[in-house]
């Protein structure tokens, strides 16, 4: 049970509600993998049924539990204590895909907002900022509200930064070859060049502060 834990929590993002579009296909998975996944589609059989055994029985009630139990963790408190009452993972399934399934307008907007307001630093690598950029613009497909491939684009090249030298490498692009993948290839190429100009001179300034260090470390009797 702890390693399903630590996959839970490693591979499935805490549901909070405007993520439920990115969250439940990840907690569908979690679910498979871990073969919880048949209770959220068959009801618990009654005891009366024909043909019905207890073992079965017995089982659904396990597998439930284990169910039930791993999507309340992954919710944060406020959802949690709203879905605790719920007898069955499959309520909660339902009740979760009702409330959330179509993001609201505000969902759309915070994620928008989320990848217009993410920086390209100029001081660190250009990786992550990327990364996110990407995610948001995968979550914003997830809503409905796909930002075309060429206007991603034109919104990441407003982003990068003086050194990447936008202009010089767009005269060598074919205009349709213009992806946010291209230009991440770019300005990784840019870093790895403006970076590598200030290595010598860092590498020297510390020399330089060793030596003064040195020099000063008198010693007295």
């Amino acid at each position: 049970m702890s390693s399903n834990n630590n996959l839970l929590a490693t591979t499935v993002p805490t549901l909070n509600g405007s993520n439920y579009l990115a969250w439940a296909p990840k907690m569908t998975n979690f679910l498979w993998a871990c073969g919880f996944n048949w209770v959220l589609r068959n009801t618990c059989p009654a005891e009366s049924e024909e043909g019905t055994e207890q073992s079965w029985i017995d089982e659904w009630d396990n597998t439930n539990d284990c169910a039930l139990g791993h999507i309340l963790l992954n919710m944060n408190d406020h959802l949690g204590s709203r879905y605790q009452a719920c007898g069955t993972a499959k309520e909660v399934w339902d009740g979760l895909n009702s409330q959330f399934a179509k993001p609201s307008i505000t969902s759309i907007y915070m994620e928008f907002k989320a990848m217009m307001d993410t920086p390209i630093p100029e001081a660190s690598h250009p990786a992550p900022a990327f990364a996110k950029m990407t995610a948001h613009f995968v979550c914003l497909k997830e809503f409905k509200h796909e930002i075309p491939n060429s206007v991603q684009a034109m919104i990441v090249l407003a982003k990068l930064l003086q050194y990447m030298n936008v202009v010089a490498h767009l005269l060598n692009i074919n205009l349709d070859d213009i992806t946010v993948q291209s230009i991440e290839h770019m300005a990784m190429m840019a870093w790895q060049q403006h970076s590598s100009k200030y290595k010598p001179a860092e590498q020297s300034a510390n020399k330089i502060s060793a030596i003064k260090c040195k020099d000063w470390d008198l010693q007295f009797s």
